[in-house]
């Protein structure tokens, strides 16, 4: 899974999602998508005290809420969360 450089879009919603996918219909999956890519683009060039790339902590944030069975904009909003607070993002721009 790459989390910098190219986005391997469909290796993180299998790491996301899991053996949970089947759930998820098309559109579904790409509001989650659309999600992870924006905060990809987003979060690009941030790292963590850790070294590692800051959008790991979206991914890991949203599947921890596919494990609580949250509805598919939660998952995006889990991806979301710190889009605003940390980037230079706007609230319009998530719509």
């Amino acid at each position: 899974m790459t989390t910098e450089g190219e986005v391997d879009t469909a290796a993180v919603l299998d790491y996301i999602l899991g053996d949970q996918k089947s759930r998820y219909s098309g559109g579904e999956l790409d509001l989650i998508a659309r999600a992870y890519e924006f905060a990809a683009r987003a979060h690009a060039g941030q790292k963590r005290q850790s070294g590692e790339s800051y959008v790991t902590h979206c991914i890991e944030v949203c599947k921890i809420l596919v494990e609580l069975v949250r509805d598919p904009s939660t998952l995006a909003a889990g991806l979301l969360h710190d889009t605003i607070e940390d980037c230079a993002c706007t609230s319009a721009q998530l719509t």
